[in-house]
């Protein structure tokens, strides 16, 4: 009995490989004792090194099964344990690890008087790459930036996910100028990486215990670092307390809080306004054109506003959220304007399911673009859904001809300084039937906007150009507006 005790005992205390070790040594020593015994009886011997090999080979079973079933428990803390403090998708840290980790680094930066750093990164227009490109495409460009991350950070260096596109880099013995470098190699490092778009991050450094004093300094600095470089141009990297040039200004502040109100508050309001063909007085189409609800401004002053804040994408994604806010029931095409920024920033892709079929975006021809290929890719993507492109402001901006040799347009809008008393400027007519002339052999069509008088209609139609639009055939209007325009001889035929 008490050797059965015992084994059961050494069970929990011994892998099954020591049971049978064990086991057998001291039922040897049993039987050999009681083979010396007196009067020796060869059955009793028999019987008992039987039963102790059974004792024996049950316990082994039972130290196999407790083993096992110890050493899954111990794996199945293990995958636990990563759960709880590993992102899944990136293998970095997750929120939670973190803040612990960070904490417990604090502390033992503040008892030994050495300093510790914080890097925040936030991938700029992840947004984009995920409605553009899709959620799968948006996960491999997140385990990209992180692995990017784990390779630049040093032995000592937490890295960590602690946002959907926000990572942080915990350098503990590190300087805030050294940090800044550090930092640096990241920003180069994850603008390097081969993802389904460019891929850029803004980054945010700050130290104890300068400019830093707590926890909670060195995370809000770190975090302010981050706003300020995506106010400021995206993809820089912005060391607190380096530079009083790197934090925005409070004219600046004043100036995103106020783009920021007409945004949220729903300030923006949608017009309508014809787009007429020449003929016959019938509607194309209508553009929507924004007015900010109780303000003076002008619309684009407005829009340059919200470009100097870093908002101008949400500002023009709020003007088409307000053209569609009832769907679209109008007659014919509906008109969208639309930034080469907001294009290629993705702000406006979340509109895409609630356009109508054919609706025209209209590129302003006032902002110089720099990369033509990704503009054209972008409205590609954008023809998916039915969508057609217009030149704007035609013969107004820098960019020239450009935007209509690399664009391919369905529409030429001519700018109101090539209209305004066509009908008394012989060059100004010129440039006009050589627009249409050359609309016609590459398949576009061409609207004049800004059309006030009889007289310029006329011309605008003995020009030949197909399509018009402006006050004289109706003002933009909450609800599109009805056109009685009808040319000349049209009038006459009535």
């Amino acid at each position: 009995m008490i050797y059965s005790l015992a084994l059961i005992y050494a069970a929990m205390a011994y892998p099954p490989r020591g049971m049978v070790w064990l086991g057998g040594l001291v039922a040897g020593v049993i039987v050999v004792l009681a083979a010396v015994h007196e009067p020796f009886d060869p059955g009793a011997v028999f019987f008992m090194a039987a039963a102790y090999i059974l004792v024996t080979a049950m316990c082994t079973l039972t130290a196999r099964n407790f083993w096992s079933q110890l050493h899954r428990q111990t794996e199945l803390t293990a995958e636990l344990d990563a759960l709880v403090h590993v992102d899944s998708l990136t293998g970095c840290l997750n929120h939670r690890a973190f803040h612990e980790r960070l904490r417990a680094a604090v502390d033992e930066a503040v008892l030994v008087e050495r300093p510790l750093s914080l890097a925040v990164a936030d991938l700029d227009h992840f947004k984009f790459v995920n409605d553009l490109r899709g959620h799968p495409e948006g996960d491999a460009v997140l385990q990209q930036v992180g692995y990017a991350l784990r390779r630049c950070a040093r032995e000592t260096d937490i890295v960590a996910r602690i946002g959907g596109e926000e990572f942080a880099l915990l350098m503990p013995d590190t300087t805030l100028d050294e940090a800044g470098a550090l930092a640096e190699r990241v920003r180069a490092e994850v603008g390097g990486l081969d993802g389904p778009v460019p891929i850029t991050i803004s980054v945010g450094v700050s130290s104890l215990p300068s400019p830093a004093t707590s926890l909670e300094a060195l995370l809000e600095q770190a975090d302010a670092g981050v706003y300020a470089a995506k106010r400021s141009r995206r993809d820089p990297v912005v060391v607190q307390g380096r530079s009083a040039l790197e934090a925005p200004t409070d004219a600046n502040e004043e100036v995103r809080s106020r783009v920021e109100r007409v945004i949220v508050e729903g300030r923006v309001r949608a017009r309508f306004q014809p787009v007429v063909s020449m003929a016959d007085g019938g509607v194309l189409g209508y553009e929507a054109l924004a007015r900010v609800e109780g303000s003076n401004l002008a619309p684009d002053r407005w829009l340059d506003l919200a470009e100097r804040a870093g908002l101008r994408g949400d500002l023009e994604a709020a003007m088409w959220d307000a053209a569609l806010a009832d769907g679209w029931t109008g007659e014919g095409l509906l008109f969208l304007n639309a930034s080469p920024v907001a294009l290629l920033t993705g702000a406006l892709w979340r509109c895409r399911h609630r356009v109508p079929a054919g609706v025209v975006i209209e590129v302003s021809e006032q902002h110089a673009i720099a990369d033509y290929s990704a503009l054209s890719r972008t409205l590609s993507d954008w023809a998916g859904f039915g969508a057609q492109v217009a030149v704007d402001d035609m013969g107004s901006g820098h960019a020239n001809l450009r935007h209509v040799l690399n664009l391919a347009p369905r529409f030429l809008k001519l700018d109101r300084s090539l209209v305004a008393d066509l009908h008394v400027t012989p060059a100004r007519y010129a440039l006009v039937e050589s627009i249409v002339r050359f609309a016609e052999r590459t398949g576009s069509l061409v609207i004049a906007e800004g059309i006030e008088t009889e007289e310029e209609a006329e011309a605008v139609r003995a020009a030949g150009v197909p399509y018009g639009q402006g006050y004289l055939f109706a003002r933009p209007e909450p609800v599109p507006p009805t056109v009685h325009w009808r040319p000349a001889e049209a009038l006459l035929a009535s």
